[in-house]
């Protein structure tokens, strides 16, 4: 398999544990820089842990379990050529109560869960284990914060932040340095 140039931490010493499965980064779907720029404002303000390592995205896939080959690429853009884009809508911001954390809601959720298995079914993904693929799709506003926070930013927030939507195109393929920060390195376009 062809290597690509693509720039993986070289030093994990210092991450944690569950940061190690990270190491080969993931596909996200980002919004609009525009949307980046008021979300990663409240990211900054209510969560500088999730700010500093990430922009503004919605998850989409497990993390990568290996290092990404020319010919993963070639079966994501053959895959996803499939895939025709659609329009993503955020809002509802919510806690995610039991657990910690404030995110938006994506919808449509279908339109979501058909791009998250076109790239599972890649064979990238074959052998791991899919075990995020029943969480909601959302966007992250807050989640290295207590319960107590979540729900009382949750409840702040509640009708005063901008709600909207964007055409996803695109999802994108980021990876983080060695200080754990997130860069996006690769595009793949849906169809059309």
């Amino acid at each position: 398999m062809a290597e690509l140039s693509i720039p993986y931490p070289t030093d994990t010493s210092g991450w944690e544990e569950w940061q190690l499965e990270y190491r080969f980064g993931g596909f996200y779907v980002f919004p609009p820089e525009e949307i980046i720029e008021e979300v990663d404002g409240l990211r900054e303000r209510y969560d500088p842990i999730s700010h500093r390592a990430c922009q503004a995205h919605v998850s989409l896939s497990e993390p990568v379990p290996r290092a990404l080959g020319a010919d993963d690429v070639a079966e994501l853009r053959r895959v996803l050529g499939k895939v025709a884009p659609f329009v993503i809508r955020y809002g509802d911001v919510h806690s995610t109560t039991p657990y910690p954390g404030v995110v938006y809601r994506i919808e449509p959720t279908e339109a979501f869960a058909g791009l998250r298995s076109a790239v599972h079914s890649s064979a990238l993904f074959r052998a791991s284990p899919l075990s995020r693929r029943d969480v909601p799709p959302h966007m992250t506003v807050a989640e290295f914060i207590s319960l107590d926070e979540s729900i009382a930013l949750a409840q702040r927030l509640r009708g005063t932040v901008r709600e909207g939507e964007w055409v996803c195109q695109e999802i994108e393929y980021a990876v983080p340095d060695n200080s754990l920060r997130f860069r996006r390195v690769l595009r793949v376009p849906l169809s059309g």
